[in-house]
């Protein structure tokens, strides 16, 4: 069984790892301008599979 950790960044950011991959994708982000204020100039994820597709965000 694969264990998920929380990783704390600061009061407004927060990352978890895990060491399997996830049946789904979701991602939420509550507001843009958190990107800028922490000096985050892209988003992107590792490639994952949906279907018959190879599929990446960024």
């Amino acid at each position: 069984m694969s264990s998920v950790e929380p990783v704390a960044v600061d009061a407004e950011v927060e990352m978890e790892t895990r060491e399997a991959s996830p049946a789904h994708f979701l991602i939420k982000i509550d507001s843009f301008s958190l990107f800028g204020k922490h000096g985050i100039d892209k988003f992107e994820t590792k490639e994952f599979q949906s279907g018959d597709y190879k599929c990446a965000c960024n």
